[in-house]
This record gives C-alpha cells, sequence and structure tokens, in this order.
C-alpha cells in the first residue's frame, strides 16, 4: 500500500462523513500512523468544501491546551480560540474546526460533544490511536503507579544509520502474529513494510486497593494521599 492509496482512502472516508451531516450531526475522527498524510489531505478537503477553516495544532502549539482546561462551553471556547490563533474565524454554519494530533490534548477531546450538541460548527479530528481509545484500561482490582512506553515496530530491514530507538524489527509473521493478539494499537502498509505500534504498560507498584468515593471531593483528596505516598 502508498501514500496515494492511503490519501484517496482517507479523502473518501471525509466525503461520506460530510454527506452523512444531511442526516445527522457528527464529528470524524481520522486515527493513524503518523506522516502518512492524514493532515494534509484533511486541510485540503476542507478548503475545498467550506467557506471557512480553523486549523489548530495540539502537538506544536502547547499554549492552546490550556484553553481547555476550563468549563467547555462552546461560546466560551470560541472568544478564547479565536484570541489565540490570529485570523481565526468561526462563522456559523460556514466553518469547519480541525483538531489535530487530538491526543495530545485530553480535554480537548471532551469538548467534541458539545460543539456537537451546540450544531454551529463541523468537526475533524486527526492523531495516533494513542489516547483516542480506551488502552489504559484497568487490568486489576486495585490502583497501581507504573508508565507505558510505545514501541515501533516495523518488518522493513535494518539499516546502517538506525539505533536502537530507532524501530524494534521483527519479522512479517512476528508483526502479523502480534496483530492477531490484538498487541498493535495501529498499523499499516507502506512501500511493501508493515509499520506499527505497540503499547506496553510497565507497572511498577501496587498503591492501595480499589474503594468507592461518596463525593468527588473525597476521591480528589484520596488522589492527593495517593501522590504523596508514591
Amino acid at each position: 500500500m502508498s501514500k496515494t492509496f492511503f490519501k484517496r482512502k482517507i479523502y473518501n472516508e471525509i466525503f461520506s462523513w460530510h454527506e452523512s451531516l444531511k442526516i445527522k450531526k457528527r464529528a470524524l475522527i481520522i486515527k493513524g500512523l503518523r506522516q502518512i498524510g492524514k493532515t494534509t489531505i484533511v486541510k485540503k478537503f476542507c478548503e475545498e468544501h467550506y467557506e471557512n477553516v480553523v486549523y489548530i495544532d495540539f502537538m506544536h502549539n502547547t499554549s492552546v491546551k490550556s484553553l481547555f482546561d476550563k468549563d467547555l462551553n462552546v461560546n466560551d471556547l470560541i472568544i478564547s480560540l479565536s484570541a489565540s490563533n490570529l485570523g481565526a474565524k468561526f462563522i456559523p454554519y460556514k466553518t469547519i474546526i480541525i483538531f489535530d494530533e487530538l491526543q495530545e490534548c485530553a480535554n480537548a477531546r471532551s469538548a467534541i460533544k458539545p460543539f456537537m450538541e451546540d450544531g454551529r460548527f463541523d468537526l475533524i479530528c486527526t492523531g495516533s490511536l494513542i489516547g483516542l481509545r480506551g488502552y489504559n484500561k484497568k487490568v486489576s482490582k486495585g490502583v497501581s503507579t507504573g508508565f507505558e512506553k510505545v514501541i515501533t515496530n516495523t518488518t522493513r530491514a535494518r539499516r546502517v544509520d538506525d539505533n536502537e530507538n530507532s524501530y524494534h524489527f521483527l519479522t512479517r509473521d512476528e508483526f502479523m502474529q502480534k496483530i492477531e493478539n490484538g498487541e498493535m494499537l495501529e498499523y499499516a502498509e507502506y512501500n511493501g513494510n508493515l509499520y506499527g505500534q505497540q503499547l506496553t504498560i510497565y507497572f511498577c507498584d501496587f498503591v492501595r486497593p480499589e474503594q468507592k468515593f461518596a463525593s468527588l471531593a473525597d476521591l480528589q483528596q484520596q488522589i492527593e494521599k495517593d501522590m504523596q505516598s508514591l
């Protein structure tokens, strides 16, 4: 599969979503490996089909993340985003908003529903699968502490300039086995080679047994105690 194939597939998916808006208002989330053309084709489609495009990049414009830390009121967000993005105009029913690298801003994900309920703007989100689905599911009846690491696997041949942090090299059979086992967060084929990301979570210590809380305040107090105990 080539980049051209992926771009064509992405474009067709966006077109189908755009047509479906006539029936039901919903956001579009495009997930996949980086640098396969997601953002480029999304921008191209939006510029061709909308009078106004607002592009927000959470990967490179880190300051915009804090705008989503407050109450997710659409009117307030529009005012804040207009002030932080010079030239950004939010024209009701004529504007498409692009949330790029959505996995970098958890609160922006939470803003999708308010924007859809508001109904004045269309919304497309792009990003990797990391953070866009429930990969951090509860794995035991308790609270643990640890860390997570994303491993990028590939079946291509090792190059002389590759180092231990470049890729984890697998045979095609090993790669396909990981797909079958559900270990791959995302994967794609490019120039005859498979590429995919695998999330590994390492649990280092057990903090406390699982428990229920009568209120949000009680939960927040317990979180503070947990942090102090680490």
